[in-house]
């Protein structure tokens, strides 16, 4: 056996060894999970300002249907917000509904085609607040037959904070 081969305990309260990585410079890794395969924009959540979000294909979607669903964390409540959800125009990809966690009178709800995309926006309607909570939102629609790409599927959530725009964005994880 070669002295690299002691297995090192994982989850342990003392720090790993710092030999563990072989890249000069690298630090310890933040996960212990393994990374994912899927070649996403955003495998993790993404924050600014008052924001975190993460988008996932939900582990519900068929070979014919597809839900794509962010998650939004919200800090402190906001007078104003804006969630896009770009779905590239794959073979077939047509636009079945949408669906949120809040009040759906609160939002202005628009889908259209533009630029190879289906386009999901929910704009926060003037007078209205989005509490400091989790807020979903989902984007669903057909598509042809088998597994779809979602790799070029985006998501964006901006809102004033502080003088400049708070923004998040980011891709799409499959469901498991």
């Amino acid at each position: 056996r070669g002295a690299d081969a002691t297995p090192t305990p994982r989850g342990s309260a003392g720090k790993p060894p710092a030999q563990v990585s072989n890249t000069p410079g690298a630090s310890t890794p933040r996960h212990s999970v393994s990374p994912t395969p899927t070649p996403t924009p955003t495998p993790t959540p993404t924050a600014d300002g008052p924001i975190t979000a993460h988008g996932e294909v939900d582990a519900h979607s068929t070979i014919y249907w597809e839900q794509n669903t962010l998650t939004v964390d919200v800090s402190q409540p906001l007078s104003a917000f804006t969630v896009e959800l770009r779905i590239a125009r794959t073979p077939g990809a047509q636009s079945t509904g949408t669906w949120l966690t809040g009040p759906p009178d609160d939002y202005t709800v628009t889908v259209t085609p533009v630029d190879g995309f289906i386009v999901y926006r929910w704009t926060l309607k003037p007078g209205r607040t989005v509490p400091a909570a989790r807020q979903l939102f989902g984007a669903q629609f057909n598509h042809s037959t088998g597994k779809r790409d979602a790799s070029k599927d985006t998501f964006l959530v901006e809102t004033p904070v502080g003088g400049r725009t708070a923004a998040v964005r980011g891709g799409f994880t499959s469901g498991g």
